[in-house]
């Protein structure tokens, strides 16, 4: 199983592409070999790995999902592209990982931020909508 999803991030002139695989080490052979490289460590039973070969692609692998192991590696990948354009500032870093973290979230686990439904306890009161006591929201099933 493979499924891929590439994310075109024109301000920084550069692509990140999200890789789900079941075979780590063939997946992580292929992009060494696309690049033509030879990888400088094996590519063991890990979970996730971010690969990184130039600035216009960064590549996160994950065989396991996990919503720490996606947030751990769209750091890798936030850090990378900020550090190669030496750029500093905190904000973008900021906004940049939660664009990132919100498209991974939404590859990797399917669809996880679906929109819920109101119920009766969290209906009512300014600007409440099911969106602000998400830990008695039901997932739509639309």
């Amino acid at each position: 199983m493979r499924r891929t999803k590439k994310i075109d991030l024109k301000l920084y002139q550069c692509k990140v592409h999200l890789i789900l695989t079941d075979d780590m080490q063939k997946e992580y052979l292929r992009i060494y070999k696309k690049h033509n490289e030879i990888p400088a460590e094996p590519a063991d039973s890990g979970e996730a790995w971010t690969l990184t070969f130039d600035i216009n692609d960064y590549y996160v692998l994950v065989s396991k999902v996990s919503t720490n192991t996606i947030a751990h590696e769209i750091y890798h990948v936030v850090y990378s592209i900020l550090q190669d354009r030496d750029i500093e500032d905190e904000e973008s870093g900021a906004w940049l990982c939660g664009m990132l973290i919100d498209e991974a979230l939404k590859f990797y686990k399917n669809g996880i931020h679906r929109p819920v439904r109101k119920t009766e306890s969290n209906v009512g009161g300014s600007g409440k909508d099911s969106s602000d006591n998400v830990h008695i929201c039901k997932p739509d099933d639309n």
